[in-house]
């Protein structure tokens, strides 16, 4: 178990980095389907459209998520070269595919 403790740490990390950015993805499409409604509804009643608190907020928190998803994003990395130059057994295609979803989901942010 200790060979592959980079390995192991690499999916890990990995997983946690794309759970992260999935949420964060969802917290920006409430974002903006919460703007688009108030901007729809500041058209209807011939009225400015106000920025709402809670369309701010979830703004906010989705970006906070990014930059924690790129943390363990680059920690996966850099786990993941570890394992490589200490010639760990396992399958690389797995972490690998999980960064690659994960670089493939925060592309949608």
């Amino acid at each position: 178990m200790t060979k592959r403790t980079f390995f192991l740490t690499a999916i890990i990390l990995g997983a946690v980095a794309l759970v992260i950015h999935v949420i964060g993805y969802d917290q920006m499409a409430q974002a903006s389907s919460r703007h688009a409604l108030g901007i729809q509804q500041a058209y209807m009643q011939h009225t400015m459209y106000v920025p709402d608190a809670a369309v701010l907020r979830l703004r906010q928190t989705a970006r906070d998520l990014n930059a924690v998803g790129l943390v363990f994003t680059f920690s996966c990395v850099a786990a993941l070269a570890a394992a490589v130059i200490r010639h760990e057994p396992g399958w690389y295609s797995i972490p690998i595919l999980l960064l690659f979803f994960d670089v493939m989901t925060q592309m949608l942010l």
